[in-house]
Order: structure tokens, then sequence, then C-alpha cells
């Protein structure tokens, strides 16, 4: 019983086989068997983040999202110049690296809490144009990927080496016109 279960769950053309079973006993137990595997299954990939929400990003790339001060955890973003994106009405201006993060974004936003820090905010690693099947989009790993975020002295492995590629291809922040120092 347990074997035809687990086919029943990992595989499509079984499911439309075993359904046409003789026996009533045995119908109701896969059915049951589906319902609990696909609500087992939503339930996991909705408690993988700590918070959701819409996220609204500030001048400083500061996000605020389900009433929390959200900093991407691994990531600095620098100061750069104004740009104003006009093919938006009203025209949004800001910092360079702020707009990119505001473009990146798609949808809601969902954070994993990394870090608190002293003055209430979190740092968390967070994703955007995410679902049950896609993990979405690391918003710390998309400004670094080009050029507008330099990786945290903590910052892992991964978020390192997109840095450094960004810096030699000549991205965001290491090309024209290069970041303003305070």
């Amino acid at each position: 019983m347990r074997a035809l279960v687990a086919n029943l769950l990992t595989s499509a053309p079984v499911r439309q086989v075993v359904l046409k079973s003789t026996t009533r006993s045995m119908n109701r137990t896969i059915l049951l068997a589906i319902v609990l595997g696909s609500s087992v299954g939503h339930a996991a990939a909705d408690n993988s983040y700590d918070f959701s929400g819409s996220a609204f990003v500030g001048d400083d790339g500061v996000m605020r999202i389900a009433h929390r001060d959200v900093h991407l955890w691994g990531i600095v973003i620098p100061p750069t110049r104004e740009q104003c994106l006009d093919y938006i009405r009203p025209p949004d201006c800001g910092p360079r690296a702020t707009l990119a993060l505001k473009e990146s974004i798609n949808g809601f936003v969902g954070c994993r809490v990394v870090d608190r820090n002293i003055d209430g905010s979190v740092s968390a690693q967070c994703f955007t144009g995410y679902s049950s099947f896609d993990a979405g989009v690391d918003l710390a790993a998309y400004l670094l990927n080009r050029g507008w975020a330099l990786a945290a002295p903590d910052a892992s492995p991964e978020y390192q080496a997109l840095e450094r590629i960004a810096r030699h291809t000549g991205l965001g922040l290491w090309g024209s016109p290069r970041a303003v120092l305070p």
C-alpha cells in the first residue's frame, strides 16, 4: 500500500490508472493521500519565508516590508548618482542602485531573517517572483550581478564571486559613472 501511494504521488500516469481501482476503500485512501500530500507540500513552501509582503524601497536601499525595515543581507549599497526613470509616470528619481532594486521587484518579496540589528531593523535574504515551484530571484545577488552593490566581508562565496564578475566586466559601480564617495 505504501509503495502504491508513493507511486501515486510521484507519477501522473500511475495516478490515472490507480484511481480506476475496483475497491472503494482503496480509492478513498488514495484520495486522502493526495489531499494530505498536496497540503503538506504547500505548507512547507509557505513557511520557508519568515515574512513577506509588498516592498517599499527607500533612497538608502532599505526596504519596508510587513512593517519591518529590511536591509539585504550580505551586501552594501553605496551611494550613487541620481537618475530618473522617465518611461514611467510620474518619473521615479533616486540613486541608481535603489532604482535597480525597485525595478527588480516583481510582486511580493519574501524574506528569511539572518540577523537583527540594534536599531530594530533586520538583515535578511529576500526573494521576489517566487512561487510554490520556484524560489524566485535573490535581490542581493541581482544587485551584485549588475554591479550596483558590494559584497559584505561576511557574505557568502557566491556573493563575493558575483561582485568580482561585475567588477571585471565593468558593470554598474565599476563602469561609468562611478559611485559618489562621501
